[in-house]
C-alpha cells in the first residue's frame, strides 16, 4: 500500500493471476475491484509495480505464500491468503480487518509514536507524496491511485516543504495544511461548470527508412446535453482517410480495444478498403501504445502549470504542443522505443 497506493479493499480482492509480470518494465497489478465513483460499480485499473513493489511481491510469493497455500495454479487463488481454510483445504482470502490489525500491531511494536495514526489510508497518502516528489505528474498519480477526480489526488499530495512548516500530513483536511499550501503555491481562480469537452485522436506513423509522422484531429464538444461528447466511429474513419491521403500508401493500423474502435460501421469500412489492415493490442496494455507517450509529452510539457481561461486557450496550447512534436520525429521515435516494439520490413 505504501509502494503503489492500493486501498485495503483493492489488496484483499487481488488474485495471484492479477499479477501481470509481462506488462511494462516491472510488471503490473490488475485491480479488478477498485472503488467506483457514486455507485458506478467496480473501477478497473492497471497499477505498475514501481518503488520496489515487484521485488516485494516476488519475495512474498516465493517465500511466504506457500506457508498458507500449496497450489499456485488454483483458479481464483488469492494473492493475500488467510490462515482460515475453505472446505476443500485451500486458504480463504484475507479480510480488511486482518490487514488493518496487522498494520496496527506492527506500528505499535516498531513505530510507537505512530501507533494511533498509521493506517492503510495514511500509507496511500505517503505513496502519493513520494510519487510526486519522485517526478511523477498528477495525472499519473491519479491513474495509479484510481481516483475519478484529480482534485482528490491533489489533496493526497504532501510535499516536504509542508513537513517543514509543521502542517499535518493530510493537507486538504486541515486549515493549517491549506494555509501552508497557499504559502508555497500560487492559487489562480478560473471559471468552472463548463460542459464542453475537447477530445483528441492521433496516430503515430512509422516506416523503416522514412521520417516518423504524427497525424491528429481535435474534436470540441459544444456542450449540448443531447450531443455526442467523444469521437464516433465516423470521426475515426475520417482520420484514417486523411492519414491515407497524407501518407500515400497502405496502412497497417495497430490500436487499442476501445469499444468505438470495434464498431460495426468501422469494421465494414476497413473490410471495404484494401489499403487498410487493422490489428488490436492486448487488453489493458497502454504501455504498448506509442500514442500514450505522445499524451504524456503533451501533459508534462505544454499543458502543465497552465490555468486555461477558455476552451480556445486550451485548444491553442494543444495544437502548439502537437505541432512541435510533429516537427521532432525523434520524439515520435522515442515514444515507439518506450513500448519495446520494433518495426520490421516485410
Amino acid at each position: 500500500m505504501s509502494q503503489v497506493g492500493l486501498r485495503v479493499s483493492d489488496a484483499c480482492k487481488l488474485d495471484l493471476a492479477d499479477i501481470k509480470w509481462e506488462l511494462g518494465r516491472f510488471g503490473k497489478l490488475h485491480v479488478r475491484h477498485g472503488k467506483g465513483a457514486r455507485g458506478s460499480g467496480p473501477r478497473e485499473r492497471m497499477v505498475p509495480l514501481i518503488n520496489g513493489a515487484d521485488r516485494t511481491l516476488r519475495w512474498f510469493i516465493e517465500d511466504v505464500w506457500g506457508q498458507f497455500d500449496e497450489d499456485h495454479t488454483r483458479p481464483n487463488a488469492p494473492l493475500f491468503p488467510s490462515e482460515r481454510k475453505n472446505s476443500d483445504g485451500s486458504s480463504r482470502r484475507v479480510g480488511d480487518d486482518a490487514l488493518r490489525n496487522g498494520l496496527a500491531a506492527a506500528a505499535k511494536a516498531h513505530l510507537p509514536g505512530w501507533s494511533d495514526t498509521l493506517t492503510p489510508h495514511v500509507l496511500r497518502h505517503f505513496c502519493a507524496s513520494e510519487l510526486y516528489l519522485g517526478g511523477l505528474d498528477l495525472l499519473g498519480i491519479q491513474e495509479a491511485l484510481g481516483h475519478s477526480w484529480i482534485a482528490t489526488t491533489m489533496r493526497y499530495i504532501n510535499p516536504r516543504e509542508l513537513h517543514q512548516t509543521g502542517a499535518k500530513s493530510q493537507v486538504g483536511s486541515s486549515r493549517e495544511g491549506r494555509e501552508a499550501l497557499r504559502s508555497y503555491y500560487a492559487l489562480v481562480r478560473v471559471r468552472g461548470r463548463s460542459r464542453r469537452r475537447i477530445s483528441i485522436a492521433a496516430v503515430t506513423c512509422h516506416k523503416p527508412g522514412h521520417r516518423s509522422r504524427l497525424i491528429y484531429r481535435p474534436r470540441r464538444d459544444d456542450g449540448r446535453r443531447d450531443g455526442r461528447k467523444s469521437f464516433s466511429w465516423r470521426d475515426y474513419r475520417d482520420l484514417l482517410i486523411a492519414a491515407h491521403q497524407q501518407l500515400g500508401g497502405p496502412i497497417v493500423l495497430v490500436w487499442d480495444n476501445l469499444n468505438v474502435h470495434k464498431a460495426a460501421g468501422l469494421r465494414e469500412f476497413a473490410a471495404s478498403r484494401e489499403w487498410l489492415t487493422i490489428y488490436y493490442l492486448p487488453p489493458y496494455a497502454p504501455d504498448l501504445n506509442p500514442v500514450e507517450g505522445i499524451w504524456s509529452l503533451l501533459r508534462r510539457g505544454w499543458l502543465s502549470n497552465v490555468a486555461f481561461h477558455t476552451p480556445e486557450h486550451l485548444v491553442q496550447r494543444i495544437r502548439r504542443g502537437l505541432r512541435h512534436i510533429q516537427y521532432r520525429s525523434d520524439l515520435i521515435d522515442g515514444c515507439l522505443a518506450e513500448t519495446g516494439l520494433t518495426i520490421r520490413p516485410t
